[in-house]
């Protein structure tokens, strides 16, 4: 039994080191609080789980209970404040066993492992670390994207045209200024024609009557 014994917690030994290279689920708990630890196994009719403890304190693994499917817990010898572990089972597509450890201490802190049984081998799962009294760390804000600049369209653009609408104004106006000044011309030497006609008359006269 003694040999059986040692290979068994030699077993146990070598699959906690490979769960601790994956990185275990983290849980905060204010201190004389109640913390919630849940693991599950796809097996519908396991006998029930064991769960294990890895102190950040003492670095050691220890053994804290094995329940039954039916409610039933048999704890190690060396653990105190029995009453505060507890352990709960649900179906849920498969099994989920929930270890509750009510007023929580700093000596708690550590991973805890469980590991199914049904009847033959032992599935350890992955450590959940609880981090007692530890405050979840502030995730940095979404690093938002500038906005890309929108392409401008030529038709937003200010037109041109009402400069070409002065420039022809401009040119109408400046038309109509010279056709203005033309006719002025034109009245002004008709009229200096008209006011020399009578005194070419008078000489003509004139010069009619002394030929008589």
């Amino acid at each position: 039994m003694g040999c059986l014994g040692f290979l068994w917690a030699l077993c146990l030994w070598t699959t906690v080191i490979g769960l601790f290279n994956q990185n275990p689920d983290t849980i905060y708990v204010e201190l004389k609080k109640t913390g919630s630890l849940s693991c599950s196994t796809p097996d519908k009719n396991p006998s029930g789980v064991y769960w294990y403890f890895w102190s950040r304190g003492t670095n050691e693994l220890k053994f804290l209970f094995y329940c039954t499917v039916t409610g039933r817990f048999t704890y190690d010898d060396s653990l105190t404040e029995m009453d505060r572990f507890k352990s709960s089972k649900r179906d849920s597509m498969g099994t989920i066993f929930t270890l509750k450890i009510t007023n929580v201490k700093a000596k708690d802190a550590g991973i805890y492992f469980c590991a199914f049984s049904n009847g033959t081998h032992l599935e350890m799962k992955k450590g959940i670390d609880l981090r007692p009294g530890e405050r979840r760390p502030t995730q940095p804000p979404p690093t938002i994207p500038p906005e890309k600049p929108k392409p401008c369209r030529c038709i937003n653009r200010p037109s041109t045209r009402p400069k070409q609408g002065k420039t022809c104004e401009a040119q109408v106006l400046w038309s109509l200024v010279g056709g203005v000044l033309g006719l002025t011309v034109v009245l002004i030497c008709t009229l200096y024609y008209f006011s020399r006609l009578p005194k070419k008359c008078r000489h003509r006269l004139i010069k009619k009557q002394q030929l008589r």
